[in-house]
C-alpha cells in the first residue's frame, strides 16, 4: 500500500484516504505496542514510501556488512553477575569533556526532513531531552544556525570536506552557533550507491536537503546531478580530498575539539593519535557506503587495543540494543552513535519518537549494567563479555 506525505507531516494513505496519526509516547511505550526499536523500525516500514524507506534501510551492494554490523553484536554474550547492589545505577559519562546522561548520541544523518517536515529540530530537541549530543550533518534539511537555535542541549557539527573554502565557512559558522566540536566523515571516497535506491530510481528532493551548501550553487549542483544520475555524491569530495596532511591545517581554523569518523583500521587510528586527533568514530556508515567489511564491533577491539586511551573512541553501525551499548563500552567504546533509529522515530511521531527511541536504549543499557553487576559506566570493562562462549 503506498502512501505519501501530507503537508503537516502526517502520512497519508492514496487508496483510502485515511491520515496517519501517531500515537503519543508515555514511558517509551506508545498505544501502538511499539516497546523497542525493532518495533520502530517495523512500524515505520509499514507508514513511509517504499523508495524513502530503501533510502534509510539499505546498504551497499549485497548488503553484507549491514547484516554484519547487526549479527556481530548479537553473537557477542554477556556475563551475568549477580548479589551485587545496583540499585542507584550511574548512566552517565563524558565525551571530549562534556557530560552526557547516556552514552548513546545522534550520529549524523541528512535526509530527515523527508521523514518529517522538521525533522533535524525534532531530532535536536529530543536528543537535548535526553541529556545527550546531537551530530549535526552537513546534508541537514536546516542550516546549522536554524538548528543550534532550536535547542539548548549540546551540538556536535559533521563536516564532508567539498572544497577548502566552503570547510574553513561551515568550521566558523558551527563554532559561531555554539557547537562544541567538529566531526570530519572521511569513509566517503569512491563509495558506490545502493542497489536498492538504483532499482527504485530513488532521489531525494533537493529542496528538502542541503541547507547548509544550497548558497553555493557549484556543490549545490554537483549533489543533485549526482543524486539524478544514481551516483554516489562522493565523486564531488574526492576532487579535494582530505589527507591527513590537512589535519594541521584544521586544527588552525578552529579551537574546537576535531574528531575523525570513519575509522576501521587500527593502522589509521594510530595516525589519528600521531595527528593530534581528540576522538575517532569506528564507522563503517552503516554498510550504506562499502560492502565486505568488518562490523564496527569486531573492527574496536583491536582498534582500542593499540589507541591505548590516547584519545577518546565512538562507535556507530548497527546499534540496536542497550546491551549493544554495553559490549560497546566493554570492548573499548567511549559511547555509541545511533542513526537509523532516529529516522524510524521521527516517522512514528517526530520529537516524540526520536525521544522514546533513545529512551528505549537508554532503560534497556540500565537494565544491562544491572544484570553485569555495574554502578557506573567507568566499571564497564572487558569482563562483561563472556570470551569462553561457543
Amino acid at each position: 500500500m503506498q502512501s505519501r506525505f501530507g503537508l503537516s507531516g502526517s502520512l497519508i494513505d492514496n487508496e483510502e484516504g485515511q491520515e496517519y496519526t501517531p500515537a503519543k509516547i508515555g514511558d517509551g511505550v506508545t498505544s501502538l505496542g511499539l516497546v523497542s526499536l525493532f518495533d520502530y523500525e517495523n512500524a515505520a516500514e509499514t507508514i513511509l514510501p517504499k523508495g524513502l524507506w530503501d533510502f534509510i534501510a539499505g546498504g551497499a551492494d549485497d548488503e553484507i556488512t549491514l547484516r554484519r554490523n547487526r549479527e556481530a553484536f548479537d553473537r557477542i554474550p554477556i556475563e551475568p553477575r549477580f548479589l551485587i547492589d545496583v540499585s542507584d545505577r550511574d548512566l552517565s559519562t563524558s565525551v571530549l569533556g562534556m557530560d552526557i546522561d547516556v552514552p548513546v548520541m545522534i550520529a549524523p544523518a541528512g535526509a530527515q526532513r523527508h521523514v518529517r517536515p522538521e525533522g533535524d529540530l525534532a531530532t535536536a530537541r529530543a536528543a537535548a531531552r535526553t541529556g545527550t549530543i546531537m551530530i549535526v550533518a552537513t546534508t541537514a534539511g536546516y542550516t546549522i544556525e536554524e538548528i543550534g537555535a532550536a535547542t539548548n542541549g549540546p551540538l556536535w557539527y559533521q563536516l564532508y570536506h567539498y572544497d577548502d573554502g566552503i570547510t574553513a565557512e561551515m568550521i566558523a559558522r558551527a563554532q559561531s552557533s555554539g557547537f562544541l566540536a567538529i566531526c570530519i566523515t572521511v569513509d566517503g571516497i569512491a563509495a558506490r550507491g545502493k542497489h536498492r535506491d538504483i532499482r527504485n530510481g530513488f532521489v531525494l528532493d533537493p529542496s528538502l536537503g542541503l541547507a547548509n551548501v544550497r548558497h553555493r550553487e557549484d556543490i549545490a549542483m554537483a549533489l543533485r546531478e549526482a543524486a539524478l544520475s544514481q551516483r554516489p555524491t562522493a565523486g564531488l569530495r574526492e576532487k579535494n580530498a582530505l589527507s591527513w596532511r590537512k589535519i594541521a591545517w584544521l586544527r588552525s581554523l578552529t579551537d574546537l575539539p576535531i574528531v575523525i569518523k570513519g575509522i576501521m583500521s587500527p593502522l589509521d587510528a594510530v595516525l589519528a593519535v600521531e595527528h593530534g586527533v581528540d576522538g575517532i568514530v569506528v564507522s563503517n556508515h552503516g554498510g550504506r557506503l562499502w560492502d565486505g567489511t568488518l562490523s564496527t564491533i569486531e573492527a574496536l577491539p583491536r582498534i582500542a587495543e593499540i589507541v591505548e586511551g590516547r584519545l577518546e573512541i565512538y562507535l556507530d553501525s548497527g546499534v540496536r540494543r542497550g546491551t549493544d551499548v554495553l559490549k560497546a563500552l566493554a570492548l573499548g567504546a567511549r559511547a555509541v552513535m545511533v542513526g537509523r533509529p532516529v529516522f524510524w522515530g521521527l516517522a512514528i511521531d517526530g520529537e516524540e519518537g526520536v525521544l522514546a527511541v533513545l529512551e528505549i536504549l537508554k532503560n534497556e543499557f540500565s537494565q544491562a549494567m544491572a544484570i553485569s553487576g555495574k554502578l557506573t559506566t567507568k566499571e564497564i570493562g572487558p569482563e562483561v563479555i563472556c570470551n569462553d562462549a561457543g
